[in-house]
């Protein structure tokens, strides 16, 4: 994809460079984040815009058409309002590839990028770390079963090495409290495991997911996201 360097400077004064660099006619939509905002707040919304452009040259994504470009002005507008409001830039860059990932598809829908943004607010690194982990457990997403479930040593096994146990106790809590809140942002549902010594919890991955790793697993799995 060409870029248009002057594009990416537009961006420094009304935060559009996403669209005016992969939709040029849509420009204007970079006009409703203001040009009043200051320069702390421009320097995000260029940077961001920065990171859709290399999402999308990073995934090879092919030119888009009227009806995916159109979907994707929201999806802009909103990934740079979340950098507006202090979003990490390891979330900023997930969704970044979530949009790239979107726009990819036959049919692209803003509202489903909307919904994984809610799912992903304020997501840790602990989080995006254990995502990663139990993507190379589950293997390629076209090959997962519905049943596969994992308990907590199973997991902390892969994350921390077999080891761990019991002399590094406290370098597993931070994962512990992180199998949780995935699960609480729908990533992970929860059952009861009948094993050898009594009943665990076990951790079963979701179509949201599956979706996430599918769409910006390139993010997540490709090194610091």
């Amino acid at each position: 994809m060409d870029l248009d360097e002057n594009a990416l400077v537009f961006a420094a004064n009304a935060c559009g460079a996403a669209i005016a660099v992969l939709c040029p006619p849509l420009a204007l939509v970079g006009a409703m984040a203001g040009p009043a905002a200051d320069y702390i707040l421009k320097a995000r919304a260029e940077k961001t815009a920065r990171l859709v452009v290399e999402a999308f040259e990073k995934r090879g994504s092919p030119p888009l058409d009227e009806e995916h470009k159109a979907e994707l002005v929201p999806m802009v507008y909103r990934i740079i309002e979340a950098t507006r409001q202090g979003e990490y830039e390891h979330t900023i860059k997930v969704l970044a590839a979530f949009i790239a990932g979107e726009t990819g598809q036959e049919i692209s829908d803003a509202g489903n990028f909307a919904r994984m943004a809610k799912r992903l607010e304020g997501v840790s690194m602990d989080e995006l770390k254990l995502i990663a982990h139990l993507s190379d457990m589950l293997g390629p997403t076209s090959g997962w079963l519905n049943n596969a479930s994992y308990n907590l040593n199973q997991i902390l096994d892969r994350v921390l090495g077999a080891d761990y146990w019991p002399t590094n106790l406290a370098a597993a809590r931070p994962f512990r409290e992180a199998l949780h809140e995935l699960g609480a942002r729908g990533f992970l549902l929860t059952n009861e495991m009948s094993l050898i010594g009594g009943d665990q919890t076990g951790f079963q991955p979701t179509e949201n997911l599956r979706e996430l790793l599918d769409k910006a697993g390139i993010a997540i799995k490709g090194g610091n996201p």
